[in-house]
């Protein structure tokens, strides 16, 4: 089995764009981009650079010009960050809950949409 056969949680790409916020700093990341998302956490192309283990909150938007809430408040915890480019990291985020019809339905509505495949969801 490769990639999303094997996950738990199968990735989607995602148009779609976020905010996130650092609550034990207080302090918000400035997201340029959804990279992909699952139930069980997201990627996310940011301008800064956050450690590992940090405590972090995400609010999904589409990606139009009336940014609907796709998910909102979302807490998790960054598991993985990697240089992308020379202004881009991308954090990998472990969401605490997984997305389900209780947990953040509108979210869960989109993913469930499609099959386990490499089709983008629009936001």
């Amino acid at each position: 089995y490769y990639g999303t056969q094997r996950r738990r949680y199968p990735r989607f790409n995602m148009i779609a764009t976020a905010d996130a916020y650092l609550p034990e700093k207080n302090l918000r990341i400035e997201v340029f981009s959804v990279r992909d998302i699952s139930r069980g956490g997201t990627g996310l192309f940011c301008k800064e650079e956050v450690r590992p283990g940090t405590e972090i909150s995400v609010s999904i938007y589409s990606k139009n010009p009336d940014r609907v809430i796709v998910a909102e408040k979302i807490l998790g915890v960054v598991t993985r960050v990697a240089l992308w480019n020379d202004s881009l990291f991308l954090l990998n985020v472990k969401f605490h809950l997984p997305v389900s019809s209780d947990y953040q339905p509108n979210l869960h509505q989109r993913l469930i949409a499609f099959p386990r495949s490499g089709r983008r969801l629009a936001g």
